[in-house]
């Protein structure tokens, strides 16, 4: 893909909106940088939602209540598997 076929993508704090998905403990922002780049890139920040108990069973032993963190992912869909 060139540059030429990439489009322009912003995405403000000020107008977030958090949803639930994977982890029931945490909330995700998506960043508009899929559409972007046509599925090339996902780009998103994942926070802990407020007053959640932490446990998962995946790698996670425990987090930070403050915990944030932004997650970039190479292509923008792949698939995940229970191991």
């Amino acid at each position: 893909m060139s540059a030429a076929e990439m489009k322009f993508s912003v995405s403000l704090a000020k107008d977030a909106k958090f949803e639930p998905g994977l982890r029931p403990f945490l909330e995700y922002r998506e960043l508009g940088i899929k559409q972007a780049t046509h599925g090339q890139f996902k780009a998103r920040v994942i926070r802990v939602k407020k007053g959640e108990d932490h446990g998962s069973l995946h790698n996670e032993l425990d987090c930070s209540d403050d915990l944030e963190l932004l997650e970039i992912t190479s292509p923008g869909d792949y698939a995940t598997a229970a191991v």
